[in-house]
């Protein structure tokens, strides 16, 4: 552990180095949120369930989190065409600590992400109440998700140009899938049955509900979400490990 948190202290410090990324990693959810309420605000004083606030913010906030797994994506994968790489094999290092560090240094930018998220959601109109700060907390599940899925990219793919396109295929079935941008309700049938099967609408589901202060459900959606991404974790783990020499 005191090696994952040694190569977290380094990856927050390249993080800092690209302010640009970083800032919009954190800042873009806020400001996707921003246009989407000037846009459609007008719709939700109309009665459009959809486009309320306690309904929108949840969503945008878990979709916000694609965008940390592409930082962390392109920061592995870059790594593999520097020396930084090279180094890392002559030492004790193992993949399990070099893939766990990313883990460790992206807590600090998920939180600042939900904090900023949550900040404008407030001048917005979102109530600032218990239910609303537990929505928050149910976000821990996607933002794990989103950043092994990170991880995972990074470990398949050759190099940081490879991985935009994959991470790509994430971002798409996020938004797709999740019930990001429209209810799935409104559609039905087989495509909702699949859906609730995948964590993208489970994520999504799971701090719309506790937003709405609702709790059915809320243990099956966590598992699902949290089962997804040990999947991908431990995927990750075996490819990186079969590629590497570390």
């Amino acid at each position: 552990m005191k090696t994952a948190f040694i190569l977290c202290k380094r990856n927050l410090i390249n993080a800092v180095r690209d302010p640009v990324s970083l800032i919009f990693c954190a800042g873009f959810p806020a400001v996707m949120l921003i246009l989407m309420e000037l846009i459609f605000g007008g719709s939700a004083a109309n009665g459009a369930e959809m486009f309320r606030i306690e309904n929108f913010a949840p969503a945008i906030a878990v979709f916000g989190f694609s965008f940390t797994m592409l930082y962390t994506a392109l920061t592995i994968a870059g790594d593999k065409r520097t020396a930084f790489m090279s180094r890392l094999n002559v030492t004790p290092v193992k993949p399990f600590e070099y893939l766990l560090s990313f883990l460790l240094s992206s807590v600090p930018v998920t939180l600042c992400q939900t904090v900023l998220f949550y900040a404008v959601s407030f001048i917005f109109g979102l109530p600032f109440t218990v239910n609303t700060l537990v929505s928050a907390v149910c976000l821990i599940p996607s933002a794990l998700f989103f950043t092994v899925c990170g991880i995972f990219v990074g470990s398949i793919v050759g190099s940081d140009n490879q991985a935009g396109p994959v991470c790509s295929l994430f971002i798409t079935a996020s938004g797709l899938l999740g019930g990001i941008w429209m209810p799935l309700s409104l559609i039905g049938g087989t495509f909702v049955d699949v859906c609730k099967c995948l964590p993208f609408y489970n994520g999504v589901l799971l701090a719309q509900n506790a937003a709405a202060g609702l709790s059915d459900g809320w243990l099956i959606k966590t598992a699902i979400v949290l089962a997804y991404t040990v999947v991908f974790g431990v995927i990750a783990a075996v490819v990186f490990n079969k590629k590497s020499r570390i």
